[in-house]
């Protein structure tokens, strides 16, 4: 599956939180701890708005991954490779069914019960499953501008209010 293409969509993200995703993707440490402390207005925590990008964001990125008739034990493979990835780096992660809750939520089915997960967890197992895509895909600088100013422009669609970085 293709990440879609806009004729006059932005070229590059306008969000905070879509210019911090791309930071991360590309592994632009200091702008994306510069732009970490914009999220939320500066505050703690999260917010709704910024939420709805990364939710979108996860949405694109993983059926352009998976592609239609995908097998679900790709799923577990990638859900797995991630927990492993970041726990051999020292790191703590969410639990292996919560993760591939995620993602299949993000795919669309309809059989997979989220409703234990809070938007916290969700958000941030959204990027991390955003970034293992992207990575492991060797997805072009120009590619994550794409998913990010689409999953932006989702976001606005859907009503939500993410704040536009000046």
């Amino acid at each position: 599956m293709r990440l879609p293409r806009r004729q006059q969509a932005p070229t590059r993200p306008r969000t905070v939180v879509g210019m911090w995703l791309r930071a991360s993707f590309l592994r632009q440490d200091q702008l994306r701890d510069q732009l970490a402390g914009r999220l939320n207005g500066g505050q703690k925590g999260w917010n709704r708005d910024e939420a709805g990008v990364m939710q979108a964001a996860c949405v694109l990125a993983v059926n352009y991954y998976f592609g239609p008739g995908y097998d679900v034990r790709a799923i577990t493979e990638l859900a797995s490779h991630i927990r492993e990835t970041v726990m051999a780096g020292g790191g703590t992660m969410h639990g292996q069914l919560e993760m591939e809750a995620v993602i299949r939520h993000a795919l669309g089915e309809t059989d997979v019960d989220v409703n234990g997960i809070n938007a916290r967890i969700a958000f941030e197992v959204q990027g991390i499953v955003i970034a293992a895509i992207a990575w492991r895909s060797g997805l072009a600088e120009s590619r994550i501008d794409e998913l990010i100013t689409e999953a932006e422009r989702m976001a606005f669609v859907h009503g939500w209010n993410p704040p536009l970085a000046v």
